[in-house]
């Protein structure tokens, strides 16, 4: 069983990044999520907007996880095989996309070092970035220019390198700031799935198709990913709706044979609600509970958080009022 307190250490963290964000205009709260079985995981939002609009599949993967609030710093990111989005909300400013530097983070997480090498002239074929120390040539630098490379992979940083993959095969490879690029036996150059390899696995957690995520939920603990069963999985419906209305929390893997679950609301201010009742887990560790939002209580992102009493197992999850 987890410690209570690494648990309110996620819920601190979690209630601050909706404090911080709970305001901000939701422009996109019409965009529906989109669900995909290869990886039983959805899109919405402006996930979903920057996902369609700058290459889909092809660019990015499919999505591996649902948006969550890093533990490290507060920012909302989703992970795709070959990408993480990581969303940008300052107030007064509409929310937008960035991608993050996975490049970067895939050679600290593995240890690799990449030395700097002396300058060399540019050339129509080749191309010296200072700000990193390396080059870049070839069919490299042919694919970087034409898929918009300063904004998709950002600056090399590695020379071409042979390289055993967690696949087993040994390609010739660049490592750029936001991705990971491969050279094919057929002379074509594919982007790795440098996403799959930092995506937390207690995220990558196949999600029902029925259970759409209402908003981002808090990070988790990576202890649980050896017993994923552990893991709670759910959502509010409806994701958004007016001051005054009704929703519903619906989960599943609290304990099996029932167990009652503490409730209660934090307000976008950063306020919490307590609600009057609890809610009961079946014997299938799984959760109903409706409850309301008051005609006069503020606009902006919820959440609701749901603690199984026996376990200690722990559900935050977002949804809007709009």
């Amino acid at each position: 069983m987890r410690s209570v307190s690494v648990q309110w250490q996620w819920l601190i963290i979690g209630v601050l990044a909706l404090l911080v964000s709970g305001n901000v205009a939701r422009a996109q709260s019409n965009v529906t999520p989109v669900y995909f079985p290869e990886t039983g995981h959805f899109i919405s939002r402006e996930f979903r907007l920057y996902f369609e609009a700058q290459g889909g599949v092809p660019a990015f993967g499919h999505p591996i996880t649902e948006p969550y609030i890093r533990a490290s710093d507060g920012v909302i990111v989703q992970y795709f095989e070959r990408s993480r989005f990581e969303l940008i909300e300052r107030a007064g400013q509409q929310p937008f996309i960035v991608l993050g530097n996975i490049g970067n983070d895939y050679i600290t997480q593995q240890g690799l070092f990449f030395e700097r090498v002396p300058p060399v002239p540019d050339t129509p074929t080749r191309r010296y970035f200072p700000e990193t120390g390396h080059i870049l040539q070839g069919v490299f630098k042919d694919y970087w220019d034409r898929n918009n490379g300063a904004t998709y992979f950002g600056a090399p940083l590695s020379e071409q390198v042979e390289e055993v993959l967690p696949n087993g095969q040994r390609k010739t490879v660049q490592y750029f700031e936001r991705a990971r690029l491969e050279l094919e036996a057929n002379g074509t150059i594919s982007r790795g799935l440098l996403g799959r390899a930092l995506a937390p696995c207690q995220q990558q957690v196949y999600r029902p198709r029925n259970f759409p995520s209402s908003g981002p939920t808090i990070e988790g603990d990576s202890e649980d990913c050896a017993n994923p069963d552990s893991i709670i999985i759910g959502h509010v419906f409806p994701a958004s709706a007016r001051p005054g209305s009704t929703f519903a929390l619906e989960a599943i893997n609290y304990r099996r044979g029932g167990e009652p679950v503490d409730l209660w609301l934090n307000r976008p201010d950063g306020s919490v609600r307590s609600l009057p009742y609890d809610g009961e887990a079946n014997t299938e560790g799984y959760l109903l509970v409706p409850f309301e939002i008051d005609a006069d209580e503020p606009t902006g992102r919820w959440s609701i958080v749901a603690k199984g009493i026996r376990t200690d197992r722990l559900l935050l999850m977002s949804f809007y009022v709009e």
